[in-house]
């Protein structure tokens, strides 16, 4: 904290660390700068615009910011609960009250996510002329806000979804209400010998067998169902039918797949009520089956 300070102090707008509850953590020296020097301990973000604006809801000149009974309602303290799900979100841009100078300003708040629900908040004034640039870049950033959405889920190096996906997205997709009832397989997928690939041929190599073996996968799948690098050189596949169509499906990425050896291990959900859990489970042991025989098969769990 001691290094960040440092280099906040030298920044010529208000910094403040912030978590999702509005607690202050943290303000730099131009954020103590607007405040009055009887209130530089402020504890909430309320406390801390309360001394420099007033009310950004409703724009009542009367009620301080974080003094009202809309709070709980204002679209600045509601964006702290929602700011980890952007890159960065700009939260206002407008004219501000500010009591103590009698006037109206423009200002802008910027918002980004830290870690362990911690963000960092931005406050910087807005001359006249800037108002035009500032709106552009902020659409520009709302786009740039919604594609980092789907980013959030596409692994970098092969374009597959990766494990964040597998962890958010697919018991949400098969393994809920109406889904349970759809016929579902799940196909796992291992590169035999990648950690000696990589040892004796460098990460590049590695990379460039992984990035081959993806697609081969896409070419596969043919949009069935959803292809998932979980880590390493591990990738679960789920398809939208039984085994049989998870074994001709899996069959195929063996045969093209021509530069490396890999081991398959597929599993046909039993059970309306089966779960992510159970269901990897049973085809991780189909592929520790083919792994134990020889490697560079196919395998299904019945």
């Amino acid at each position: 904290m001691n290094r960040m300070a440092e280099v906040f102090d030298n920044i010529s707008t208000g910094i403040a660390i912030i978590n999702d509850l509005a607690e202050v953590k943290f303000k730099n020296k131009y954020m103590d700068s607007l405040v009055k020097p009887e209130h530089l301990e402020n504890k909430t973000l309320g406390d801390l615009f309360g001394n420099m604006f007033t009310c950004i809801y409703t724009e009542d000149r009367d009620k301080k910011c974080g003094e009202t009974e809309f709070c709980a309602s204002c679209p600045l303290r509601n964006s702290l609960k929602n700011v980890s799900e952007e890159s960065q979100l700009i939260v206002f841009e407008k004219k501000f009250y500010v009591p103590k100078e009698n006037c109206q300003r423009i200002f802008g708040i910027n918002m980004k996510p830290l870690k362990e629900n911690e963000i960092l908040l931005e406050l910087f004034q807005i001359k006249n002329e800037e108002v035009k640039e500032r709106i552009i870049h902020y659409e520009i950033l709302k786009k740039q806000a919604k594609k980092f959405k789907g980013q959030v889920f596409i692994d970098s190096l092969t374009g597959l979804y990766n494990r964040n996906f597998y962890e958010e997205k697919i018991e949400e997709l098969y393994f809920t209400g109406e889904n349970f009832k759809k016929s579902l397989s799940m196909i796992l997928i291992d590169i035999d010998n990648f950690k000696g690939l990589n040892d004796n041929f460098g990460h590049r190599a590695g990379d460039e067998t992984l990035r081959d073996i993806s697609e081969i996968i896409k070419e596969c799948m043919d949009k069935k169902g959803h292809s998932v690098r979980i880590g390493g050189d591990e990738f679960a596949l789920f398809i939208d039918g039984n085994k049989d169509t998870a074994f001709k499906v899996a069959q195929n990425i063996l045969n093209i797949s021509k530069e490396a050896s890999l081991s398959i291990g597929i599993a046909e959900r039993k059970s309306h009520d089966e779960d992510l859990k159970s269901i990897y489970v049973r085809a991780d042991e189909a592929l520790y089956t083919v792994k134990k025989n020889g490697k560079g098969k196919v395998a299904i769990n019945i």
